[in-house]
């Protein structure tokens, strides 16, 4: 399993990829498929392998590579794929269960707890792509807890049970978690966003209170009227921008 970190196109040759071969073997003249990034099926034949700058006729795990594959194009691959050999079982997918913590403010993570479909961009391998969130079991994760959550990501991805990722907004890291379970991927309805606003405004509701930020709030505008009042977890978002 090779994970892709930079394309380069070779005029007349192909296309360059290089980054880590995280485990199996790899020779000249392998055929591999490339998927992630909603991208599954492609095919081609490695037709060389370099490594810091020396031809090398096969390539272990743990070597940092450049393999050039033939018939591929820049629309083909790109950072963040994955090139596995031909005929593997792997499926990637845009739906997962996973362990998440986040982190406290002296950790580096933020103030504010997380909520249910909060959107941000997930960091795995080295691919990255946005993700909501949703939470099993609660409605709110405090900075220092640990939940199971359930991420729907914005791209079908290569995702393995056991592979860590994190969670960032902008340039903080708000959380780190583990992969445990990959689930079918997301209907129609799952990815609409309309459909995503209409749960974020239920959400709102149910709560009495806007845990998305003042942008949310104007953009949603949920009606509280039959919404519980005073909810003490109110204060724990105050400031919240999203």
């Amino acid at each position: 399993m090779f994970s892709v970190e930079h394309v380069y196109t070779i005029k007349g040759r192909g296309t360059v990829v290089t980054g880590k071969l995280e485990r199996g073997t790899l020779k000249r003249g392998d055929k591999v498929e490339i998927v992630g990034h909603d991208k599954s099926g492609v095919k081609s034949v490695i037709t060389g392998l370099e490594s810091f700058h020396k031809t090398v006729e096969q390539a272990e795990p743990g070597d940092q590579l450049g393999i050039l594959l033939r018939s591929t194009g820049p629309k083909d691959v790109r950072r963040g794929c994955v090139v596995l050999p031909e005929g593997h079982q792997h499926k990637p997918t845009d739906k997962a269960r996973a362990q998440l913590y986040v982190l406290k403010p002296e950790e580096g993570g933020a103030k504010t707890p997380l909520a249910n479909y909060f959107s941000e961009h997930v960091f795995s391998l080295t691919w990255d792509t946005g993700a909501m969130l949703k939470i099993i079991g609660k409605d709110f994760i405090m900075p220092g807890e640990v939940s199971e959550v359930e991420l729907n990501l914005h791209s079908q991805m290569f995702i393995e049970p056991q592979q860590r990722f994190t969670i960032r907004k902008g340039n903080t890291t708000i959380g780190t978690g583990v992969f445990t379970e990959l689930l079918e991927s997301q209907t129609d309805e799952d990815k609409d966003p309309k459909h995503k606003k209409k749960m974020m405004k239920a959400e709102m509701e149910r709560l009495g209170f806007n845990p998305y930020g003042e942008i949310m709030e104007k953009r949603l505008k949920p009606d509280y009227s039959n919404s519980p009042k005073d909810n003490p977890l109110a204060k724990e978002f105050d400031g919240v921008q999203q």
